[in-house]
């Protein structure tokens, strides 16, 4: 969208990707007052599967990483998009930075080592994807997920670990399900790589808390479902 308003408004070419994904980041951070992170704005902007290093914040290096076909094929087969409606995370990201900055206290301790875990888990992440061992890649995510949860309980809410729940419950005896490799609550992929048509089926996810938003489950006709 933003791309296609400069095009628009400044009469300019398309812009690079990593400009692109800076001035969505400045949007968000600068003109809107959020706190947010880099990894939705680069990912939208570049698209395919990558492994992001972030550092200094919000300084982004990018390496693609190349799916094998078969894989990228898979994927189009297991994987799955939940979808949780409007989301606001800036409240819980100011509640991270401030533990951080801390520098001191059990929760300051807490949240540098599930940063740490989570870094370590995006190179495992890219490896696995790059080997097409999309089996082991889910159980990275999954771990990921549980990274998350301990770095701040809001990353992982109630509707996702429903949705978990849910993913968990349609796997066929003698399936492998690696849920909750990536229920999120935002319109993010993770590294996926190209993915082709496939049957879709549409499920709710009763019940969902007063105040809380509605879910839907969008999966493929999978015996073994990536979510």
């Amino acid at each position: 969208m933003l791309d296609g308003l400069v095009a628009v408004v400044a009469d300019r070419p398309p812009l690079d990707p990593s400009v692109l994904a800076r001035l969505a980041h400045e949007v968000e951070t600068v003109r809107a007052g959020r706190e947010a992170g880099v990894q939705d704005q680069w990912a939208a902007a570049l698209g395919g599967a990558g492994l992001l290093a972030i550092g200094p914040y919000p300084e982004v290096r990018h390496r693609s990483i190349e799916v094998p076909a078969r894989a990228s094929v898979e994927l189009g087969e297991r994987l799955v998009t939940v979808v949780f409606g409007p989301h606001d995370s800036s409240a819980v990201h100011r509640q991270v930075i401030d533990a951080l900055v801390t520098c001191s206290g059990v929760e300051h301790h807490h949240a540098r080592e599930a940063l740490k875990a989570l870094s370590r888990l995006a190179g495992d992440a890219a490896d696995a994807l790059g080997d097409g061992d999309l089996d082991c890649w889910g159980e990275v995510l999954r771990r990921s997920v549980e990274a998350q949860a301990a770095l701040h309980p809001d990353l992982v809410g109630a509707p996702h670990r429903r949705a978990i729940e849910v993913a968990r419950s349609s796997v066929p005896s003698g399936g492998r399900s690696t849920a909750p490799a990536a229920a999120a609550d935002r319109s993010r992929s993770s590294p996926g790589g190209a993915r082709r048509p496939a049957r879709w089926r549409t499920r709710s996810v009763p019940p969902i808390p007063p105040g809380r938003s509605s879910a839907s489950v969008r999966r493929p006709a999978s015996p073994s479902p990536l979510v």
